[in-house]
């Protein structure tokens, strides 16, 4: 469908392409799945349905994007409820947006939307644009380029109007300074520690505190439910090692492969390059021309290449070495510069000044690499490596499909299947919802596990691990959630009355020694009278990371203090321990002392963020003047 396309250069929006690549486009079966049911709605945005199908697509790809992010912890983390509720208003924001963006007249043409794909790494083989790997992922993810264009047309038009808002935003010079002189503030202050070990050794804990402990915290001190599972495991890499493969093989590979062992030529050279900057005006750019058109006629009359690279050239990567890059192939370098030395025609032949984006170069070509044709023996190994996996791929979704339908056809065993497809039934150890080690790390298996039809004693789905590897799952087995005897947790529960007992203690201090604080008393005295750890710290910054993050908090959270005062504040600590913290000084950032270059990072880093506000507030108001119906009840229809 591309060829058809014009190929034209452009390069934005990185974001949505990543999104759209970087997890599952469909449910596998999903046309199976709602087969039978009537097409319902999710949301209605001016009239235009957002289906339930579509919903179920866009919230499974935003699960297993988490689920990969977050591994075992996933279920801990995300509330799926509010998941979902998520994910539909995603998809209302970004209905509302592209119906704006229509309405405003924005386009994306084939030719745009063509550079845009084209230039997405997933689909290009070598650095080039591939048809057959374009097809290829798209149908791995259960995509078609019917299918995947007209969405990402659409991503690409939304993305065009949030960049030009966003573009819009701006930062006045008050602003700047403002920002420099929060970010680099720096603040002096004292704390002092009360450590909860100073009284954990000094409590008493009864028998009947233990008891009464362990019976108001059961939820504390469950076992929790664990499964060990039985699998079959079908993947590529193993069923390519078992792959038999002959000489007279590989020899037919390599000759149907002749053209894919071919080194290309690569050329050696030095340069110098002198720069231009990307905004200079013409009185600039003939002032670089001309340096570099002398250090040529120089050249010319005989003076070293090296040496000259060495004083002049303005390239860090290559002046030191004399200019020298090495050899490199065809379309390595940038086209205008690539073009030169290819043209080149005998070494030590020298040709400039060369524009590029960088500056004016001056090229010698120091040395050739013929193209030649690589041996059988030089690629056998590769050419065995290739043919057992296309093999091996090829065996992969035949069995796949046979291990589907064994599976789904004998639900209580693993071992028909295992006998009819030549695999082995491995075990897992136990492990709980929060997954464990190995097989058992992956979300997808741990979810599988604990299903309720898996525990009922059938057979799973088979679980996509990879795109070359699948499993069958069943429970091997299964130890409910068990109340752990107090005699199995006895010392856990006085530890933790221990630490109890330590935290109100050091509370109590605390708030006695802040009353004095703020009633004039010495800080330092008062360490000392309790015998407490002092630190006093000067000119400590935002992001220092020695110091602990809930004091740091406490200290650029607290207010400015009068001269000769301290403003004090507690906090306690992950540990248990109480900090009594007292800011002395606030020292605001220089917006003077910082470079032209950084402050104008800045700028821009603020103008992104007003941009950002902007588009919010843009965003809230079409919504606030579109008719927008949802059916929230229906997120959680199968």
């Amino acid at each position: 469908m591309l060829q058809t396309i014009r190929d034209r250069a452009t390069g934005w929006i990185a974001w949505i392409v990543v999104i759209l690549i970087s997890v599952p486009f469909a449910l596998w079966g999903i046309n199976q799945y709602f087969s039978g049911h009537v097409e319902a709605d999710v949301a209605k945005v001016n009239g235009t349905e957002i289906t339930l199908r579509a919903f179920q697509e866009r919230y499974q790809q935003e699960r297993n994007r988490l689920e990969e992010q977050l591994g075992p912890r996933y279920t801990e983390l995300v509330n799926e409820s509010r998941l979902r509720k998520r994910v539909l208003q995603q998809m209302v924001n970004e209905e509302v947006l592209a119906q704006s963006a229509d309405a405003a007249g924005f386009r994306i043409s084939n030719s745009l939307l063509a550079a845009e794909i084209h230039g997405i790494p997933a689909f290009q083989e070598k650095g080039q644009f591939s048809d057959q790997r374009y097809a290829q992922v798209l149908s791995a993810q259960g995509m078609t380029p019917l299918r995947f264009e007209p969405m990402f047309r659409r991503e690409l038009l939304i993305g065009q109007l949030q960049d030009g808002v966003i573009r819009t935003g701006l930062a006045t010079p008050w602003e700047v300074d403002q920002f420099i002189r929060l970010r680099d503030q720096t603040r002096d202050f004292f704390y002092l520690s009360i450590p909860i070990s100073r009284y954990e050794r000094d409590a008493k804990v009864s028998e009947g505190q233990i008891q009464q402990y362990y019976d108001a915290h059961k939820d504390k001190f469950m076992r929790p439910e664990e499964v060990s599972i039985d699998y079959l495991d079908l993947d590529v890499s193993k069923l390519a090692s078992s792959i038999p493969v002959s000489d007279e093989d590989l020899r037919a590979l390599y000759k149907q492969q002749a053209g894919n062992f071919v080194t290309p030529e690569q050329r050696r050279v030095r340069h110098i390059l002198i720069r231009v900057p990307k905004d200079a005006d013409q009185q600039t750019v003939a002032a670089a021309r001309s340096r570099a058109e002398a250090l040529l006629k120089r050249l010319h009359d005989g003076a070293s290449f090296a040496k000259l690279a060495k004083e002049y050239s303005q390239d860090p990567g290559s002046a030191a070495q004399g200019g020298d890059l090495g050899f490199f192939a065809k379309g390595t370098m940038t086209p205008a510069f690539d073009k030169a030395v290819f043209a080149i025609q005998k070494k030590g032949e020298i040709v400039g000044p060369i524009r590029t984006a960088f500056g004016f170069h001056i090229i010698q070509l120091e040395d050739v690499k013929p193209s030649r044709e690589m041996s059988f023996d030089e690629v056998k190994t590769q050419l065995a490596a290739d043919y057992r996996k296309r093999k091996a791929e090829d065996r992969y979704y035949a069995l796949a499909d046979r291990l589907t339908n064994l599976t789904y056809e004998h639900p209580a065993t693993l071992q028909i299947a295992a006998q009819k497809l030549g695999l082995q039934v491995q075990r897992t150890g136990l492990f709980s919802r929060q997954g464990g080690t190995g097989l058992a790390s992956n979300t997808k298996v741990v979810a599988a596990a604990f299903s309720s039809d898996v525990l009922n004693g059938n057979n799973s789905d088979p679980i996509e691990i990879s795109p070359t590897q699948t499993i069958v799952i069943r429970v091997h087995d299964h130890k409910p959630a068990a109340l752990r005897p107090l005699a199995e947790v006895h010392q856990q529960v006085e530890d933790d009355l221990r630490d109890q007992y330590g935290r109100a203690q050091a509370k109590k201090l605390a708030e006695q020694l802040l009353a004095e604080l703020r009633a004039g008393r010495d800080p330092q005295r008062l360490a000392k009278a309790d015998d407490l750890g002092f630190k006093q710290l000067k000119a400590v910054g935002r992001g220092d990371t020695a110091v602990d993050a809930k004091i740091l908090r406490l200290v650029f959270g607290s207010g400015r203090p009068q001269k000769g005062h301290a403003d004090y504040g507690d906090v306690e600590l992950d540990s248990g321990a109480y900090a009594i913290v007292g800011v002395t000084q606030v020292s605001d950032g220089d917006p003077s002392g910082i470079p032209k270059d950084k402050r104008l990072v800045d700028e821009q880093a603020l103008a992104q963020v007003a941009g950002t506000q902007e588009f919010t507030g843009l965003l809230a108001d079409l919504k606030q003047h579109a008719k927008v119906e949802m059916e929230e009840q229906s997120l959680t229809q199968p």
